[in-house]
């Protein structure tokens, strides 16, 4: 740069000390370094820059007034204040009063969106979720201590065995898939299945249940014998079933491969009445039983110190020939399923299936002569009350579930007059024989 250009320079920064260096080498240059000539062009540029923002300045007029009025009162006798010094000392205020809230709310975010739009937000709270866990059982007195059931291998002789799933396999073929409405929504069972009846129950309405063949009749004695000398040592409930145990009808369910399952439920009660044993006896290929529990209440585990925790799943490997007693309150505080397996091991007799027989007592005092009819004239069935202060409770509500929709029936059971009324019809037919 020139030494002219430099001097011209110097004495442009003396006449405008508060303007910016660039913009005085700018008028300099186009004015060809003419004092003269680039003061004018340089306050020809300020004053266009100025009517450009002209238009804007009636917007901030109110708040700038405001602003003046607001400081004049401040200052009113003080003396004049450098803008430079009146900034820092503003900027001084506003630390320490940061400082000193900081201080005051030690727990509370300073620099937080939320606190300096005064955004009337409620903090939201994200629920922890509870991750659930398997845990694998295999010794019996792990089962017993840690669920309602007991687990008993080689229950039957072998032949006996072998024999009842070589019928049971055969039978199966012409089992059928359940149906029912789930959320108006008609569903399929992803098993077949096929209810059977003993003997003593062919006076009783079959609704196409098959009767016992005598190799199933003779498991159902081995089974029987075996959970009533259990039951023995076992605290019996009020409501369950007194004196012994006499499994009557059975429901029979084949898995033909490793994808076919059944999801988390439990047994119907409609007419097997509160507190329920089932006996379940598998045979051919292994699969896992898994069961998880789901009510409050008393479990009858063997170990009363034993925790349950409702986010464990525990899965106990069923092996052929194998009895699982599902002893109460079972049906009324777990749930149990049969879920898919990715692989597995192929059964010398059954191949890729699995047969599944689940003993069970008909109880007359809760036969369809004794269930209530809903709204829609058909059969209701009998509920219990997993949690809250009704637990142990049982209730008879609609079982429609077509794309009409449930009713609202509602009925609770009152065991003691069901009792008084079974007692009843038992003296007027003995009387009439």
């Amino acid at each position: 740069m020139s030494g002219t250009f430099e001097e011209s320079l110097q004495k442009l920064k003396q006449l405008f000390p508060d303007a910016k260096e660039q913009s005085l080498i700018v008028a300099l240059k186009l004015s060809n370094v003419q004092i003269e000539k680039a003061s004018n062009i340089y306050l020809e540029q300020k004053e266009g820059r100025i009517n450009k923002n002209k238009s804007f300045l009636h917007l901030k007029q109110p708040k700038l007034d405001s602003f003046i009025k607001k400081k004049q009162a401040e200052n009113e006798n003080s003396e004049k204040i450098d803008s430079g010094s009146s900034k820092k000392r503003k900027f001084d205020e506003l630390n320490e009063a940061a400082v000193n809230k900081q201080n005051n709310s030690s727990n509370k975010k300073l620099l937080n969106l939320q606190e300096v739009l005064k955004w009337p937000l409620k903090s939201l709270t994200v629920k922890k979720r509870t991750q659930t866990q398997t845990l694998y059982l295999y010794r019996q007195e792990d089962i017993s201590a840690r669920t309602p059931c007991m687990l008993i291998h080689n229950v039957l002789p072998k032949e006996l065995a072998n024999s009842l799933l070589r019928i049971m396999l055969k039978e199966s073929e012409t089992f059928t898939r359940n149906q029912g409405f789930l959320f108006g929504n008609l569903v399929t069972s992803p098993h077949t299945s096929q209810y059977y009846i003993s003997n003593e129950m062919k006076t009783r309405s079959s609704n196409n249940a098959r009767y016992f063949p005598p190799e199933m009749e003779q498991a159902k004695t081995i089974i029987m014998n075996i959970v009533n000398e259990q039951r023995k040592e076992r605290k019996i409930y009020e409501y369950e079933v007194q004196g012994d145990w006499s499994p009557n009808i059975a429901a029979v369910n084949c898995y033909a491969n490793s994808k076919e399952a059944v999801n988390w439920h439990s047994d119907r009660l409609t007419h097997l009445g509160p507190l329920p044993i089932i006996g379940s006896l598998s045979l051919g290929v292994p699969r896992q039983f898994r069961l998880r529990r789901f009510g409050n209440g008393e479990s009858n585990s063997t170990n009363a110190t034993q925790k349950t925790s409702p986010s464990t799943i525990y899965s106990i490997p069923l092996e052929h020939n194998s009895l699982i007693i599902m002893w109460p309150p079972c049906q009324e505080l777990w749930k149990h399923e049969v879920c898919p397996q990715n692989s597995i091991d192929k059964h010398p007799i059954a191949g890729f299936k699995r047969i599944n027989i689940t003993f069970r007592q008909f109880r007359d005092e809760y036969g369809s002569e004794m269930t209530p009819i809903c709204h829609h004239g058909e059969l209701c069935m009998l509920k219990p009350v997993f949690n809250g202060r009704n637990v142990g409770r049982y209730f008879y509500s609609c079982n429609a579930g077509g794309p009409e929709g449930k009713c609202d029936f509602f009925e609770w059971l009152n065991i003691d007059k069901r009792k008084e009324e079974v007692e009843k019809l038992r003296m007027l037919e003995t009387k009439d024989k």
